[in-house]
């Protein structure tokens, strides 16, 4: 007989969100293992609240909701309550029971602005701890990348910066403008008149195309901290600069960071670094190998990382030479040519891109009487001169530790562990956009990204530790009832005729 369902809702339900959440569901497992681990947030939030008004959401179900929100790469906080209204493992994770309402999307994000960057790295150092305690961190080589996350900002949206000037000198110029009639008012270049009079309007010059914007003339008023930038072939974003170190062992993230999009990766290698050996060093892990790619390159990068006794696998830039036609002198700091010339130093100087060179230069006389002058200098020049890093050393050693068997491997081992790390990030944990705008914001996005794919791979690694563990104990109970059964087959066909045969006899 054909059913059919009446469907009618119960007046009265009575059930708990417990007995409906299965036991092997993501979120009844984090917070069996989570839970304990954020008490500490009611006493370090104590002293952002009053003594009186109306309570405000509970910190620790405010970072469960942020936790959320990146494992289900949400960035939008509206669409974050309207999902975990509906999903029960995620209201019996957060505490709440059926027809008990959410906090509004707005109290989320102002509860962001109202807690310290701080909070998120003591709740990132927390989980950092758990999956040391779990064996999942080495902490002797880290892999460290970079890459762009997009800001809620525009690029249609950048304005001129206004010119600076004194109070005197515009109180000047109002006065003269003032005296003179509307229509003869001057519009110069310097007036924060004339600005004005380029951002009102049409806004044809400004906006022809975006590659007439840059960092230098222009600036986004609705996030002022986001950069203009942009990837080989990609058109240009509003970004900022996310740094991160992982542990080559599981890959768990640790250390994770937002900088400005316009400043270059090798500004951050050594306070990424520095931070990485600190919190490995709080759980007695010691740091031996750095793995980057040759954007970290930097004489002061490599200089620091020998002094820090630490092994740095940074391929050289593109432009170093290793190899020159001039033999170095180590003791005289000279080199000396084909033809047997000196040349001496004469001073260090500092490159557009901020970096050390130290130049040398050969006498005149030698140079004039020179067999090789013709292919050597150049048609006006009357002496040589050459410029090398000022970490010719340190550029040297790590030119030939990249190209050593462990320097090849290191290659193939960074590529295959921070870069996948920045896809999940990016595709899968809400980091493709920061919705926050300020550094210290995008600062938080990121650290709370971090936390959760840390999370993620907790709980992973200790649900399949649990199974190989199950695995092998029932292999070896397996082996044990063998044995057994070998053992009594044994002893039924060898010694049970044998006793048979002399109760037998004795009878």
């Amino acid at each position: 007989m054909q059913g059919k369902k009446q469907q009618q809702e119960q007046f009265f339900l009575s059930v708990q969100l417990s007995d409906l959440v299965q036991e092997d569901n993501f979120y009844r497992m984090l917070k069996k293992v989570l839970e304990p681990q954020m008490q500490f947030l009611y006493k370090e939030t104590k002293h952002l609240y009053g003594d009186t008004g109306n309570p405000g959401i509970d910190p620790v179900v405010f970072f469960k909701l942020i936790l959320v929100a990146y494992l289900e790469n949400i960035v939008s906080d509206r669409k974050l309550v309207r999902m975990s209204a509906m999903r029960l493992d995620i209201l019996f994770f957060l505490g709440y029971n059926l027809g008990e309402p959410l906090p509004f999307h707005s109290t989320i994000s102002r509860t962001r602005q109202l807690y310290p960057k701080e909070l998120f790295e003591s709740l990132f150092n927390k989980v950092f701890g758990l999956c040391v305690q779990a064996g999942m961190v080495g902490g002797h080589t880290q892999s460290v990348d970079s890459a762009y996350v997009k800001a809620n900002a525009s690029v249609a949206g950048m304005e001129l910066k206004r010119p600076q000037m004194s109070v005197e000198q515009f109180m000047a110029e109002s006065d003269h403008e003032n005296t003179l009639p509307a229509k003869q008012t001057p519009v110069t270049s310097t007036t924060p008149l004339a600005v004005e009079s380029k951002e009102t309007g049409s806004n044809k010059e400004q906006k022809k195309s975006h590659t007439s914007f840059s960092n230098e003339t222009h600036f986004s008023p609705s996030d002022p901290d986001s950069r203009l930038s942009k990837k080989t072939g990609k058109p240009l974003h509003m970004n900022y600069l996310a740094g991160m170190s992982v542990d080559t062992d599981h890959h768990v993230i640790s250390h994770i960071q937002a900088d400005f999009a316009d400043e270059g990766d090798t500004k951050h290698l050594i306070a990424i670094t520095e931070k990485t050996k600190a919190r490995l060093e709080d759980h007695d892990l010691h740091l031996d190998n750095i793995l980057a790619d040759t954007n970290f390159s930097n004489g002061e990068n490599y200089q620091y990382l020998d002094k820090e006794n630490i092994q740095g696998f940074i391929p050289p830039q593109a432009g170093y030479k290793h190899e020159m036609d001039f033999i170095y002198d180590e003791e005289s700091d000279t080199f000396i040519c084909k033809n047997n010339q000196v040349l001496h130093y004469t001073r260090t100087i500092t490159t557009k891109r901020n970096q050390l060179q130290k130049e040398y230069k050969s006498n005149w006389k030698s140079c004039d009487s020179c067999p090789l002058r013709a292919t050597c200098l150049a048609k006006r020049a009357r002496s040589k001169r050459i410029t090398v890093t000022a970490y010719r050393k340190e550029y040297s050693e790590a030119y030939e530790r990249v190209r050593t068997k462990e320097g090849k491997r290191m290659k193939k081992l960074r590529s295959s562990t921070v870069e996948p790390v920045f896809g999940s990030l990016i595709n899968y944990n809400g980091m493709k956009q920061i919705n926050a705008k300020g550094i210290e914001a995008a600062n938080k996005a990121v650290l709370g990204a971090a936390i959760a794919y840390n999370l993620k791979k907790l709980l992973k690694f200790t649900i399949k530790t649990a199974k190989s563990e199950a695995k092998a104990l029932k292999k070896l109970c397996n082996y044990r009832m063998a044995l057994l059964n070998f053992l009594e087959d044994l002893v039924l066909e060898k010694y049970l005729p044998n006793l048979i045969r002399i109760l037998l006899i004795e009878d």
